[in-house]
């Protein structure tokens, strides 16, 4: 729709061609607390899933006064990186190999974690021990599983999920609550829900995309609406699942 007739274009925040000097204060004043940031870089912006190997993965920690720095520079393939809750690591995946890694935020320690791709990390709020959420191939067939590998011991595993995802994406969009009994998954895309995944139920809630959830107790979650500009947020989970 055209502007009223005589308004003034509403003026940009800021200059977004350089970053603010203040910009880890900034950060820590919008997160609370000292922060530790992880993303991957690519000069395609059409490649939204990190298909192509042409990505660096970066970093910013608030605290050591360094800003922006490149943690692994070789081009390659760095999917949804996810930092654990200490700070300390980076699981992060290659949906051109199908494998994900595990590296040290200062780029020290690259290690195969996994076949697979590493959709969501949950802490387990009784051992405080940190799992990983892998979607992976059940053996030589079709079907995709989610399997919760210890961080430390991926050999450690847990089948939680046998998910309905049909694989047309690279990557997948799970999310383990605290309790470690209930999911949001695409299953499959556009259809999101909830998972018990003691019962292995699925229930659908809404049409969307990128469904996330938070990793306190609360339970809620949020899905983008199709237009990936809004969002759906859902409170807690009732105690039958729903």
């Amino acid at each position: 729709l055209p502007a009223p007739k005589g308004a003034k274009p509403t003026p940009a925040l800021e200059d977004d061609s350089k970053r603010p000097d203040d910009l880890a204060a900034r950060i820590k004043k919008f997160t609370g607390a000292a922060t530790r940031i992880v993303w991957s870089r690519a000069d395609n912006p059409a490649d939204i899933f990190g298909e192509k190997r042409e990505a660096q993965l970066l970093g910013f920690d608030t605290e050591d006064g360094r800003g922006e720095r490149c943690i692994l520079a070789q081009p390659d393939s760095y999917a949804r990186p996810l930092i654990t809750p200490d700070g300390q690591r980076i699981v992060v995946s290659n949906v051109a190999t199908h494998i994900c890694y595990v590296v040290n935020f200062d780029g020290t320690g690259l290690h195969e974690f996994a076949q697979g791709f590493a959709a969501c990390l949950w802490s387990d709020p009784k051992t405080k021990e940190t799992w990983v959420c892998v979607r992976e191939k059940e053996g030589s067939g079709k079907t995709e599983v989610i399997v919760r590998r210890k961080l430390d011991h991926p050999e450690v595993a847990v089948r939680i999920w046998t998910t309905a995802d049909n694989g047309e994406s690279a990557m997948s969009h799970v999310g383990l609550m605290n309790d470690g009994i209930h999911a949001v998954d695409c299953n499959p895309w556009p259809i999101i829900g909830t998972i018990d995944v003691e019962r292995g139920r699925f229930k659908s809630v809404t049409n969307g995309c990128w469904p996330s959830v938070c990793p306190d107790e609360t339970g809620r979650f949020f899905t983008f609406r199709g237009n990936h500009r809004s969002i759906y947020m859902f409170d807690k989970l009732k105690s039958d699942g729903r």
